[in-house]
């Protein structure tokens, strides 16, 4: 209701260059989240069970946590932009509790995509083609010289960086090689390069042949042609319309590597479709409640259970189904 009574002029300044601090989301800080490895195994070969049931009544703790935080955040914060691409790249790079399972992992991620969600697509796309949430999830964890794992390759240039075509079977085989090495730390969550298990060898992706590590994959998928057109297309559909941009209209964001940048948004904003899908994203914070103000009515067991890739969907559509008709 705030939004519309200001007008979509004031709203778009407002939602595009917020002033001053985001005081309301600092007083929503992220929960602190012990890292916790699995138990281990005991003398017989496996963790006792009620190490296990320990362990895992811990991790939904965490789980629920994270996930009305988040709500309680993007209800609070001031820098609505910051928050809409944070969700909007959480769906991009889909992860969800489904297969990662711990907390503290979607957590960073989850901080990583608020980091650099705003700024240019090379950053962001290095940092997830190694965060320990996307190496669980797309199976990277496990993608050794001796046993090469496809799965973070091809959906990193099918659904995150090129889409579906401009690459070979044997472009994600070979990319499959350049990223291999990576393991998630059990004892603190964080990756790190294990050299022993890195493929050195000369790969041929792309056309082109060289020793490719993950670095180097990911700036050599992003030179492609190709890949501006379909990050920017994404982040169209998604935030400005399911009718594509025209030709010309394209050329001129291609021209942009910021894509989702304040100043990029700031171009699009004429646009009548893009305007009016910010007002509604920005007047529908559920009249302004915090999303703590109301745990009776939160039921972790739809979220843990739902089908969506993201991690809260079920959760978003239970507080929209809530309170975005208040707005």
């Amino acid at each position: 209701m705030e939004a519309q009574q200001r007008g979509l002029t004031v709203t778009l300044k407002q939602y595009l260059s917020p002033t001053g601090g985001d005081s309301e989301a600092e007083q929503t800080p992220p929960p602190q989240l012990q890292w916790t490895p699995r138990p281990r195994k005991a003398a017989n070969g496996r963790p006792s069970a009620e190490e296990k049931k320990a362990w895992r009544q811990q991790m939904r703790k965490q789980r629920e946590g994270l996930m009305l935080w988040w709500l309680d955040r993007m209800v609070r914060a001031d820098d609505q932009l910051r928050e809409r691409m944070t969700w909007f790249w959480h769906g991009h790079f889909a992860t969800s509790f489904r297969k990662v399972r711990v907390a503290s992992l979607m957590l960073a991620q989850n901080q990583t995509l608020r980091q650099l969600g705003l700024g240019d697509f090379q950053p962001l796309a290095q940092a997830m083609i190694i965060d320990p949430a996307m190496l669980v999830w797309l199976d990277g964890n496990d993608n050794t010289a001796k046993a090469p794992n496809e799965n973070l390759s091809r959906e990193f240039m099918e659904l995150f960086a090129l889409g579906e075509g401009p690459y070979t079977e044997s472009d994600v085989k070979q990319a499959a090689r350049a990223l291999t090495g990576w393991k998630v730390n059990r004892l603190n969550g964080f990756a790190r390069l294990r050299p022993r298990l890195y493929d050195t060898g000369s790969k041929h992706i792309l056309g082109h042949d060289g020793d490719f590590d993950a670095s180097s994959f990911v700036q050599l998928v992003l030179s492609q042609p190709s890949c501006a057109s379909f990050v920017i297309s994404r982040v169209w559909f998604r935030l400005v319309s399911s009718t594509p941009p025209e030709a010309a209209a394209m050329a001129r964001l291609r021209g942009r590597t910021s894509t989702a940048s304040r100043h990029c948004w700031r171009r699009w904003s004429p646009n009548r479709r893009f305007a009016t899908r910010k007002v509604h994203w920005s007047s529908s914070r559920w009249s302004g409640r915090s999303a703590s103000c109301v745990p009776s009515a939160y039921d972790p067991v739809s979220c843990r259970t739902s089908r969506p890739a993201t991690f809260w969907g079920t959760c978003a559509a239970w507080a929209r189904s809530r309170f975005c008709h208040r707005a």
